[in-house]
C-alpha cells in the first residue's frame, strides 16, 4: 500500500506489477487512509459501539411510546375535565 499512499502510484499499476487484485487493493487503501486519520476501531470498541447502537435504538423506541401514551393521557385528561365541568355547570345552567 505504501506504493499507493506514498509513492504516488495508481491502484492499476500496482495490481500489474504484483498481479494482485484490484478490488483488494482499494480496500486495503481504504483500510490504511482510517487508520491514518484515526477511523477504525478496535474490536472492545466495535462491540461497545454496537450494544450503544441497540440501546439508543430502545430509549427511542421507548420515547415514541412515551409520546404516545402522553397523547392519549392528555386526550383521557381533556374527556375527564370536560365531564367535570359539565357536571358542575349543568345545574347552572338548568
Amino acid at each position: 500500500m505504501t506504493l499507493v499512499t506514498e509513492k504516488g502510484y495508481t491502484i492499476l499499476k500496482v495490481e500489474k506489477a504484483l498481479g494482485v487484485v484490484k478490488n483488494m487493493l482499494y480496500q486495503w487503501k481504504e483500510v490504511v487512509e482510517k487508520e491514518k486519520f484515526g477511523i477504525t476501531l478496535l474490536e472492545d470498541e466495535r462491540a461497545q459501539f454496537k450494544i450503544l447502537c441497540k440501546e439508543e435504538k430502545t430509549i427511542r423506541l421507548e420515547k415514541k411510546i412515551l409520546k404516545k401514551l402522553r397523547l392519549i393521557s392528555s386526550d383521557q385528561f381533556n374527556m375527564a375535565f370536560n365531564y367535570i365541568i359539565w357536571i358542575v355547570l349543568r345545574p347552572v345552567i338548568y
